[in-house]
Order: C-alpha cells, then structure tokens, then sequence
C-alpha cells in the first residue's frame, strides 16, 4: 500500500473515559502496523501521535458512572468522508498480565457494549475486581481491520472511610450541637480506620494518612497577682481558647496536639497519632488541672481553672485523610477527668 493510500485512511481514535476515584484506572494503547504504544492517563490529558502510518490524535476527558462502575468510550474514524466507518468491539486479557487463576473468563469481570451495531460508542463496565492484572478492550474497523486499544486496570480507589468507634458512646457534647465521644484522661485508645469502595475491594496502593486538628471552645481562669514593690494583691478573670499545633501532620511524623496555653508552656489535652495504619488518641491532662505561675523580680501571677467559656466544655475536631484518594473522615472528641491520685488526711491515728 503505497503512502498516499495510507494517509487517505488514516485512523485516529478518541477516547472518552472517566477518573472518578471510583476504582478503575484507564491507560490506552495505540496499535497501527507498528508494535503498541502506551500512555497512562492520570485526568484530563491531550496526546498526539505521529508515525509513518498516519497522524493520530487521543483525548481524555470524564464520563462515566461511578454506581455502576461504567465507563464511556468512543471512537473516530478517519477520514470523516469514508463511506464504511463500522467498527467491532470486543475484550480479552492482556497476555502481559495473564489473567486470574480462580476465574479467567475475562466477561466476569469486564464487558464492552456498543451502543448499539456498528457503533464507534461503547460502555465498559466492570463487574469483579482484578488488581494485578490488564484486560484489553479492542476496537477493529470492518474496513482494513485497524485497530485501537484501551487498557483497563482495576487499582480500587476508596470512596469512603471510617473511623471505628466501637466500645465508646457516641453522645451530644456538653454544652455544643454536635455528637463525639468522651476519652477518660490519662488512657490511650487505638480506632480502625476503614477503606472501602462500592467493590468492597480496595487497592493495595492505598492506606497512607494524614491527620488534622480544629479545636473548639476554651476555658475560664481567675488570675491572683502580687507586686513586690507595692505589697499590692490585684485578681482579675480571663479565658484560654484551646489551640491546636498547626498544619496537617503526615504518618511519617509523630505526636499532633491539642493545648492550653499558659506561662512557661502549655497544657496537653490530647495527641493524635497515626500509629499501623490506626489513629491512636492519648487524653492528656483534665482542664480542670490548668494552672500557671509566673514570677520575677516584681511579683508574681497565679492562674487556676475556673470553667468553660459560655458554660461548653471545649473540643477538638480530628480529621483523618487517606493521601492517595482524597477520602476523609472526622471525629468530635472531648476528654473527661478520672481518679489520678488517692490520699488520706492522715496516715497514722492512735488511740
């Protein structure tokens, strides 16, 4: 076939899919005469191809449903003039990745449905994971038999994550309209943190945390002073909001907490951590045991707990996000006081 020939029936393919995070992921193949050519498609992408058989443009753009777990894919044909423009479509393992061994019918779990005969639009839709292994969606014009390939992988993004809060009661926090769990101060709690999609498979290539903090509310405090100079005593009241170390903290880094500020350092109320993959709350201190002293030279300040701001016992807001996919979940926590210390007002009595 001679060149002029070949640009009058040059074939060009468009396909059309969708990233919706939805556990699917689409890299596509071109095959003219010449060994295949891939690309990986991370969102809305535009290629050109040039080669001796012709000039061949590809799109990305997003279409698709993420329910069902279809996408859409169209083809065109060129030149736009050709009077036979049917196309076949059909789906097979890509022989690179072999194909499952507990099923290898490659329809259980991948299927291409043209829209209807001879329609250059199909619907893929994928019915079964299979991470680890291509299927190769096939698209052959009936003249000349060209052919275009889309390569469908399975990499199980997460829609959803939760945070496991079994054996806690989940209650309405004092004084606030909204729900938490209460952590008794001074104890350690690990809660799972569950992945899933709408496949109940989830990649392998997630499960990589980041976690974030938004305090609310704060306390009260009475203040005593003395100046030295003076032999003046002067008490007045105040407020503390309860603050959190700033910025999201990744995995990778340790202890992310929330505080109450006072002279000389801070009081912790609560760490957060990701520790194997779980969030691990650690209830530091009760605010009813904030204190502060500050002297020098000219007098000295004692602060001590008085209440809650408005009468609403503060709390923080952790907020855990699965790096890769983007899926988060929040929890409402506050801390209670417990028995920290026994005494007795004497320790020996006779009669």
């Amino acid at each position: 076939m001679d060149k002029t020939k070949i640009k009058w029936i040059a074939l060009a393919i468009v396909v059309v899919l969708a990233f919706t995070g939805i556990g699917i992921a689409i890299g596509l193949a071109i095959k003219i005469n010449n060994p295949q050519m891939s690309f990986s498609a991370p969102g809305l992408l535009d290629y050109e191809i040039f080669n001796d058989e012709g000039h061949i443009t590809l799109s990305l753009a997003a279409a698709g449903d993420q329910d069902s777990y279809t996408k859409t894919i169209t083809a065109t044909v060129l030149p736009s003039d050709a009077p036979n423009k049917s196309v076949r479509w059909s789906v097979v393992w890509d022989a690179s990745t072999d194909a499952p061994s507990e099923d290898g019918v490659v329809s259980h779990y991948i299927t291409v449905t043209p829209s209807s005969n001879d329609s250059k639009v199909a619907t893929i839709q994928c019915l079964k994971p299979f991470e680890g292994y291509n299927v190769l969606v096939q698209c052959r014009t009936d003249v000349g038999g060209y052919m275009a390939t889309c390569v469908v992988k399975y990499v199980g993004t997460p829609n959803s994550l939760s945070i496991n809060t079994n054996g806690y009661t989940t209650k309405t926090l004092q004084g606030w309209n909204v729900s938490g769990i209460e952590l008794y101060c001074g104890t350690t709690t690990s809660l799972d943190l569950n992945l899933d999609n709408y496949m109940h498979a989830v990649g392998s290539g997630y499960g990589t945390y980041n976690i974030s903090m938004e305090c609310h509310g704060g306390i009260t405090y009475h203040s005593v002073s003395h100046n030295n100079y003076t032999g003046a005593d002067t008490e007045s009241d105040g407020t503390v909001q309860l603050a959190s170390s700033a910025g999201d903290i990744p995995e990778s880094h340790t202890n992310y907490y929330a505080f109450l500020a006072k002279t000389g350092g801070h009081l912790n109320i609560l760490t957060a951590k990701i520790v194997d993959g779980k969030l691990q709350l650690t209830a530091g201190d009760s605010f009813s045991a904030y204190s502060s002293h500050g002297a020098d030279r000219s007098g000295y300040s004692d602060w001590t707990f008085t209440g809650y701001i408005d009468g609403k016992k503060p709390y923080i807001a952790v907020t855990v996000t699965e790096v890769n996919s983007g899926v988060s979940q929040s929890i409402n926590i506050t801390t209670q006081a417990t028995v920290s210390s026994l005494s007795l007002s004497a320790t020996s009595i006779e009669f």
